[in-house]
C-alpha cells in the first residue's frame, strides 16, 4: 500500500466516522490557534536577572552580540565579550562599562574558526569569573549565491565559522563543567536562523550551517538531560547588523526582489526577544516564525501546548513554501540577473 492509496482509504470510510474525524481536527485545529495565541502574543515572559552573574558572548563586538551585552550591562553584570576585532571589542567594553557601575567588561580576541582561540577565551574567562550563567555564540556569516556561483571555499567558510564556531563553544565550554561542576542554572544558546528551519533559496551555503546547529542541540539537549543546562537554539529574521549590511551587497537580485516584504528587525529587539525567552528551547522573534519552530518536525519542547499547535505549524509551513515557490517561478527569469 503506497502514500496515495491513503485519500481512498479515507474516502471508503462511513460518512460519520469521517465527520467525526474532520470536527475532531477542526476542534484541535481550533485549540492549536488559541494556544498560538496565548504562547505568543498574551502570555508574560519572564525577564531573566543576571545581576552578578557572568555572561560570555563570543561575536559580542557587533550586531545581535554587541546589543546583547549593552542590554545585560545595564544589570550589573561580569561581561566576557570575544571576536576578532580588538577595536570593535573595547568600544564595546567602554560602551558597557557607562550603563552601570557595578558592571565589568574584559574582552579576548577570539576567531571563532579557531579552535585554540575558542578554548584559550573561554578557559581565561572562566579562571576569572567562574562558569558563565549566559552562554552565547552570535559569530556568524552568511555567503548567498546561486549554487553555480559558489565556490567551494565559501561552503567551507560558513561552515567552519557557523557550525564548527558553534561546536568548538559546546565543546570547550562540557570540558570546563566537567572540572568545574557547578548548581546553578546555566542557559547556553547558539544564534541559529529562522533559515535554520526552512530553506530559502540563494542559501545553499548559509542554510545547512543552521540546521546543522539545530541538529548539534537537539542531539546535545539529551546529553545534558537531568543537569542545569539549558540549552537555547534563536531563530531570528532578518537582523539590521553590520553583517546583514554586507550580506545585501552580494545578494542576488531575485533573491534581494524575495525579501523586500520580509520584516527586518533591530538588533536591540532581536535582543530583547531573546532574553525574555530563556524559558524555550527554540526561540523566535516573531509570530509567524513561532509557527515554524512548532511545525511536526521541529517540536520545540515536550509539551501540550506545543502539540496542539503541530496542526496550525503544518498549514502555515505548507502555505510559506507555497508563497516562496510561487515567487521563484514568476520571477525566475531574474536569476540570470
Amino acid at each position: 500500500m503506497g502514500f496515495f492509496d491513503f485519500p481512498l482509504i479515507f474516502i471508503s470510510l462511513p460518512i460519520t466516522l469521517i465527520i467525526v474525524i474532520i470536527i475532531a481536527y477542526l476542534i484541535v485545529f481550533i485549540i492549536g490557534g488559541i494556544c498560538y495565541v496565548y504562547s505568543f502574543f498574551l502570555f508574560k515572559r519572564k525577564d531573566w536577572d543576571y545581576t552578578g552573574k557572568h555572561i560570555f558572548i563570543f561575536g559580542g563586538s557587533a550586531g545581535v552580540g554587541q546589543a546583547i551585552a549593552l542590554r545585560l550591562a545595564k544589570k550589573g553584570v561580569h561581561l566576557s565579550i570575544a571576536s576578532r576585532s580588538e577595536n570593535k571589542l573595547k568600544e564595546t567594553q567602554e560602551k558597557c562599562l557607562i550603563e552601570n557601575s557595578k558592571t565589568t567588561c574584559d574582552y579576548y580576541i577570539c576567531d571563532m574558526g579557531n579552535t585554540e582561540d575558542v578554548k584559550k577565551a573561554l578557559e581565561q574567562a572562566v579562571k576569572k569569573y567562574g562558569i558563565p550563567s549566559l552562554l552565547i555564540n552570535s559569530a556568524g556569516i552568511a555567503h548567498p549565491g546561486f549554487i553555480e556561483d559558489m565556490t567551494y571555499e565559501q561552503y567551507e567558510k560558513d561552515m567552519n565559522l557557523n557550525y564548527f564556531g558553534c561546536l568548538r563553544m559546546m565543546k570547550e565550554i562540557k570540558i570546563l563543567l566537567d572540572s568545574n561542576p557547578t548548581i546553578e542554572r546555566i542557559d547556553i544558546v547558539c544564534i541559529g536562523s529562522c533559515l535554520g528551519l526552512i530553506g530559502s533559496i540563494g542559501y545553499t551555503a548559509y542554510c545547512p550551517t543552521k540546521f546543522a546547529i539545530k541538529g548539534l542541540l537537539d542531539s546535545l539537549r539529551f546529553e545534558f538531560l537531568g543537569t542545569n543546562v539549558h540549552l537555547h537554539y534563536y531563530a531570528p529574521s532578518n537582523m539590521d547588523t553590520p553583517g546583514f549590511a554586507i550580506e545585501n551587497e552580494h545578494k542576488p537580485k531575485l533573491v534581494a526582489s524575495m525579501e523586500n516584504n520580509v520584516q527586518t528587525v533591530t538588533a536591540d529587539y532581536a535582543a530583547h526577544a531573546l532574553l525574555c525567552n530563556l524559558d524555550r528551547y527554540v526561540i523566535t522573534s516573531e509570530p509567524d516564525l513561532d509557527l515554524l519552530k512548532n511545525g511536526p518536525t521541529f517540536m520545540s519542547s515536550h509539551t501540550i501546548q506545543d502539540f496542539l499547535i503541530c496542526p496550525l505549524s503544518a498549514l502555515g509551513t505548507t502555505f510559506y513554501r507555497m508563497m516562496i515557490e510561487k515567487n521563484i517561478l514568476k520571477n525566475v527569469d531574474h536569476k540570470k540577473d
